[in-house]
């Protein structure tokens, strides 16, 4: 999570706490994690007479980024759900920037939907995708590689966003472009473009820069217009 890099104060604070009460602190957990998540989901159950809450939150945990958020929309309406719980269910996605894009979107609808409301759905749409924003604008380039974090739905996602819900500071972000013009300049494979921009080995194929590319189709679409003007008088 992109605070915990950058507030190593508080990280230093928390390992000085730990190291000092037991050095040799060991963590053995022989539970599995479904067993470790029941007694959170049973808590639920006791006030959850129809049951939708529990079954969203299982849904929600075992599968992240893939849940149904229009399942979720419906339980945050109905005041079942917060979207601090979402925000904090972000950092602990496999896909972050996937569970965030989905959450952004999903408030951003609820906003149009239900006016009086409006003010606290965006936001909470803001706060995602400010967390996309300040997310690649701090995480190492070879963490996001390893991660496998901007994969090709991940991208897609992300461009499709910065034009339905003006979230357009994923798509700025120094790695992003960086990324892109790798894409558009050697491989198509996002996974072999980011290999490529981590390597930084020379290339020997001579490409022109993504602003003079969007010049250029700028210029040829402006040049396409003159000419089916001039051609029907």
């Amino acid at each position: 999570f992109p605070s915990k890099q950058v507030n190593h104060h508080s990280n230093l604070m928390f390992s000085a706490l730990c190291f000092s009460k037991d050095p040799c602190f060991e963590m053995d957990e022989s539970r599995s994690f479904s067993e470790m998540l029941a007694p959170i989901i049973a808590m639920f159950e006791v006030s959850d007479s129809s049951g939708l809450l529990t079954q969203e939150l299982q849904d929600l945990i075992a599968s992240g980024e893939n849940a149904s958020f229009q399942r979720i929309a419906t339980m945050v309406r109905g005041g079942m759900m917060t979207p601090g719980l979402l925000q904090e269910m972000t950092a602990c996605s496999s896909q972050p920037l996937t569970f965030a894009l989905k959450s952004a979107e999903m408030f951003h609808t609820m906003a149009k939907k239900f006016p009086l409301k409006a003010t606290e759905y965006h936001m909470a749409s803001a706060w995602f995708k400010d967390f996309c924003r300040d997310f690649l604008g701090v995480a190492p380039m070879h963490l996001l590689a390893k991660g496998n974090v901007l994969d090709y739905p991940t991208i897609k996602l992300a461009v499709l966003m910065a034009v339905k819900i003006d979230s357009k500071g994923l798509v700025a972000s120094n790695h992003f472009q960086e990324l892109m013009d790798e894409i558009w300049t050697v491989s198509p494979d996002p996974q072999k473009a980011m290999e490529q921009l981590l390597t930084g080995s020379d290339r020997s194929i001579w490409t022109h820069s993504p602003m003079v590319r969007h010049y250029t189709n700028v210029a040829s679409y402006c040049c396409l217009t003159l000419l089916q003007f001039y051609t029907t008088h």
